[in-house]
């Protein structure tokens, strides 16, 4: 964690990682994400998140994916073993940002398996990311 006081600078406040103690990304970070703004920005699921992020922008409600953005952090919630939230506070703009971290490498290569696929008794296209009777 870095804060400066000083006006005009910028006050950090990050997390590290439960299981190794780093600052930056680990083979233990499942995913980063920036709920100010809500995005991801990082880490092991990032690619898989992005994708059903978009699926559900091209085949969900018109809610502007803030539905699909909850239930997939809620997803990852249930996935990860660990947790943490931080804040990058600049002038004139600050972002939260949580990171959910997988206890092993093993673990975290367990949930990208399990997060890719669909939701477990919902049949998808794999064309189109639909539900199929």
């Amino acid at each position: 964690m870095s804060t400066d006081d000083e006006e005009g600078e910028e006050n950090v406040e990050e997390a590290a990682c439960p299981y190794c103690r780093s600052m930056d990304a680990c083979a233990h970070l499942l995913l980063v994400v920036d709920i100010t703004f809500r995005s991801a920005g990082g880490g092991v699921l990032y690619e898989a998140f992005e994708k059903r992020l978009v699926d559900s922008f091209e085949n969900g409600p018109d809610d502007g994916g803030d539905i699909a953005f909850d239930e997939l952090i809620e997803e990852v919630e249930g996935l990860a073993d660990a947790e943490d939230g931080y804040v990058i506070d600049s002038p004139g703009m600050s972002s939260a940002y949580r990171a959910f971290y997988a206890s092993t490498l093993t673990k975290a290569e367990s949930v990208l398996a399990l997060f890719g696929r669909p939701v477990a008794g919902v049949a998808r296209s794999t064309r189109t990311g639909r539900e199929v009777p």
